[in-house]
């Protein structure tokens, strides 16, 4: 589920926008690991539920060259997700995992330059600075019979860079087409996305 909230203040170039997120998934994991000269497996699955709040601020047309606007943008987020535990089954060493939850805020600086070609097409160029801070993943648990386990955890923090390119045209006035490409450093986010939508008004 997602939901987002804007307001524009009269008379001013800012926008603001509230958005939230709530998500439920369900995990099949496969744990291969050596048993002598051989790889055995496990198997487990388990449940997790997540949400994130972002706040964000947009400054419209800063800047003019042109037909191209600059718009810098700010935000952070909060993220958490829960993590049941769960039992494996299958394999010489089946485990169990204790819940987990990771807890995140992330802070990005941007500014996005808006060049329209005409009154039917824009292109969008976006570079953008992020910064996360987070509880790392663990697993702790226990082996029945044999041992306790507790590897990774603590904290982390990491700084990457992403830049990308969004083109809109319009077919129609109610009926859009968009293609975009992002590219990041190692960071968060995907090293390279992409898509193709189709934006209609009803």
């Amino acid at each position: 589920m997602l939901g987002e909230a804007d307001w524009q203040p009269d008379g001013t170039p800012l926008l603001f926008s509230l958005t939230g997120m709530l998500g439920g998934w369900q995990a099949d994991i496969d744990r291969a690991y050596s048993n002598g000269a051989a790889t055995a497996m496990s198997s487990g699955q388990t449940n997790a539920f997540g949400g994130v709040v972002r706040v964000r601020a947009d400054w419209l047309e800063a800047g003019q060259l042109g037909n191209t606007s600059f718009n810098p943008y700010a935000s952070i987020g909060f993220g958490h997700v829960h993590v049941d535990g769960y039992a494996e089954t299958g394999g010489p060493f089946p485990a169990k995992f204790d819940a987990q939850n990771l807890s995140s805020a992330d802070i990005r600086l941007g500014l996005t330059a808006v060049t329209e070609f005409s009154d039917q097409t824009r292109l969008s160029t976006t570079f953008e600075v992020a910064h996360r801070t987070g509880t790392a993943a663990a697993a702790k648990g226990t082996v029945d019979g044999l041992f306790a386990f507790n590897i990774g955890g603590g904290s982390y923090g990491q700084t990457w860079l992403r830049a990308g390119l969004e083109l809109d045209h319009k077919v129609t006035e109610d009926l859009a087409l968009s293609t975009s490409v992002h590219v990041a450093s190692n960071g968060r986010d995907p090293s390279v996305a992409g898509s193709v939508g189709l934006k209609a008004a009803f």
